[in-house]
């Protein structure tokens, strides 16, 4: 899909706050605040993947049902729609959405030293150049691989992301 521009993951480190852990392609920057690097215009990008408020989230790994329309449903509030706010007004926008879900540490098979609290908030997220409220069948898809991101229930394996 040619609108497509990056595919991410982003989450809540409980020290270092809102980051992105992986992006495909990956940024050419300097700036190296976080595990990926972002370019200025991005950086922002953490805290709109991952909303505030995402911890009250219930456990969500398993919160996605697909009626027989192939519409999703019974995701409440786990969907975030954005737009990068531009740093230079004849730059393209850059818009957004993420699948935010959350996980209990002691269900991850392969639990990193730093995760330190009891809950795992991830989100995968997909950068468009068109409104991605007008593309129902790539959300669509944004929540099948969310959904089997966390079913492998160890993140550090990003092959379904590639």
């Amino acid at each position: 899909m040619s609108f497509i521009s990056a595919v991410l993951v982003a989450s809540f480190h409980h020290r270092n706050g809102n980051q992105i852990d992986y992006a495909v392609p990956a940024f050419d920057s300097d700036n190296s605040n976080s595990p990926v690097a972002l370019p200025d215009n991005l950086a922002v990008l953490p805290f709109l993947c991952i909303p505030d408020g995402a911890h009250s989230l219930a456990d969500t790994s398993n919160n996605i049902d697909l009626d027989s329309n192939s519409e999703i449903t019974n995701v409440g509030g786990e969907f975030v729609y954005f737009q990068i706010p531009q740093t230079v007004p004849t730059d393209p926008p850059i818009y957004g959405v993420s699948c935010v879900r959350q996980i209990s540490a002691s269900e991850l098979s392969s639990k990193p030293a730093d995760v330190t609290r009891s809950m795992v908030q991830k989100a995968v997220v997909v950068l468009v150049s068109v409104p991605a409220l007008l593309l129902p069948d790539l959300v669509s898809k944004l929540a099948l691989v969310t959904r089997a991101f966390f079913l492998q229930r160890d993140f550090s394996n990003l092959a379904i992301i590639d």
